[in-house]
């Protein structure tokens, strides 16, 4: 089976998460396409089926509507797939060994839902080419630098909102706004690693005071 041509050094994410359809396709067209001579015709590859495996870090329905909107734009690009879903319940061990039994069953492509699944995926050196969805800022989750990434070969798209452009659009319905607090979930690294110290450090350079909890359950909530 034909592996996806290394995509990206340094790393692509795309902070457009609408975009995560067309750069499946173009992953599957270099997938699908020989390096050689006579590659297979526009025909010849809408009878291609794609093997295609989906890990869920954990389950939530901002995951369930992006593999919904996954599937989505697959049915429009008109290709032809089979699916394999593990979700790992946010489990370290079980997220390892999800990654690794997806990574050996020769498919063409997995796609890696949340930062603390891609993170450990970037570990692991993973043959099977890998498109990561549903990640905060990559640079700080150490997910598009290349010396973390033990040559897994990924790219993806992010969700990421700068912290300065959202703190003026808060300001914008709240010019009076004096103290920011934040509850982050400790367990997501994209709260501790990317929303909170980028909510501080621009809290700060607009002068407000800045206060955060961080929570391991959701019934901490009221208490925070």
């Amino acid at each position: 089976m034909k592996q996806l041509k290394r995509l990206a050094r340094p790393r692509i994410f795309s902070n457009l998460t609408a975009n995560i359809a067309m750069l499946l396709v173009c992953c599957l067209s270099l997938v699908s396409t020989p390096a050689i001579a006579g590659a297979p015709s526009a025909n010849e590859k809408k009878d291609i089926t794609y093997r295609i495996g989906f890990h869920l870090w954990k389950p939530g329905k901002i995951y369930d509507e992006a593999l919904a909107g996954i599937e989505d734009g697959l049915a429009l690009a008109g290709i032809v797939y089979e699916k394999v879903v593990l979700e790992s319940n946010r489990d370290q061990s079980m997220a390892i060994k999800n990654l690794r039994a997806l990574d050996n069953m020769g498919l063409h492509l997995i796609y890696s839902l949340s930062s603390a699944g891609t993170k450990i995926a970037t570990t692991l050196g993973m043959k099977t080419p890998v498109i990561a969805t549903v990640v905060n800022h990559p640079a700080s989750l150490g997910v598009n630098q290349t010396q973390n990434q033990a040559e897994t070969n990924l790219t993806g798209t992010s969700y990421y909102v700068d912290a300065y452009k959202q703190m003026q659009f808060y300001q914008s319905l709240f010019p009076n706004i004096k103290k920011v607090g934040m509850i982050y979930d400790k367990n997501n690294p994209a709260g501790a690693l990317a929303e909170e110290p980028f909510m501080r450090q621009t809290s700060e350079k607009h002068n407000l005071e800045f206060q955060s909890v961080s929570i391991k359950k959701e019934n901490e909530i009221s208490e925070a």
